[in-house]
């Protein structure tokens, strides 16, 4: 083979590495994006429901790990902080789940019914709180410990199983859960971050679509 044809051949399977590591750029960037589109969703869905919750003003507190312990969780917060910060709704306080207990707690696992309550006593001013680790279960015993009116709680939940006592306790809001009721609204092929989260998640509350 002479080396123009080796120079040739050499060229033309450059191009066609280059060609692959483009498509699989191309069909991976998609993916990437849609998980980008649910988590800011999921973010906004919770700013809506604080707005909903304190009329548009007032003060929150926040529930959630320590930044950088889950990519995900931190992709909720910043959306849902964006939204709130368009509003005269007030963060007066982030609580942070130490990094030590991050592998007890994540997006939407729960908390305990001590930690609850001890977060709702410690921060008796504030008007709504929201949490991005879930909820305690509605049956824990330490949350006879609170009588309303609390402040209103709003979170983020992968357990709607759990929540019935809390709405039933009137303790609960309103809780972001993933999608249990079908076919989920919207058009088949998701076109916006809305359309893909009313495909995976559903927004519950006291007063009208709890869990059943």
């Amino acid at each position: 083979m002479s080396a123009k044809n080796l120079l040739v051949g050499v060229g033309a399977i450059a191009a066609i590495v280059v060609a692959g590591v483009a498509i699989y750029r191309n069909t991976r960037a998609p993916k990437d994006e849609v998980k980008l589109s649910v988590q800011e969703a999921v973010g906004e869905a919770l700013a809506e429901e604080t707005i909903k919750a304190t009329g548009a003003q007032g003060k929150i507190v926040i529930i959630t790990l320590e930044e950088g312990q889950s990519p995900e969780l931190d992709q909720y917060v910043a959306a849902f902080k964006d939204r709130i910060y368009d509003t005269p709704v007030k963060i007066m306080r982030t609580d942070h789940i130490s990094a030590e207990k991050t592998g007890k707690y994540g997006p939407g696992s729960g908390m305990s019914g001590k930690r609850f309550v001890r977060i709702v006593q410690k921060y008796p001013n504030a008007d709504a709180i929201v949490s991005f680790v879930g909820t305690p279960d509605g049956e824990d015993k330490e949350l006879k410990e609170l009588k309303p009116p609390v402040p209103k709680f709003i979170a983020f939940s992968r357990a709607p199983d759990d929540i019935d006592e809390m709405f039933e306790d009137k303790l609960l809001y309103a809780a972001v859960v993933p999608r249990f009721e079908f076919p989920a609204p919207g058009p088949e092929k998701s076109k916006t971050k809305q359309d893909l989260f009313q495909k995976h998640y559903q927004v519950v509350r006291a007063d009208t679509n709890k869990p059943k």
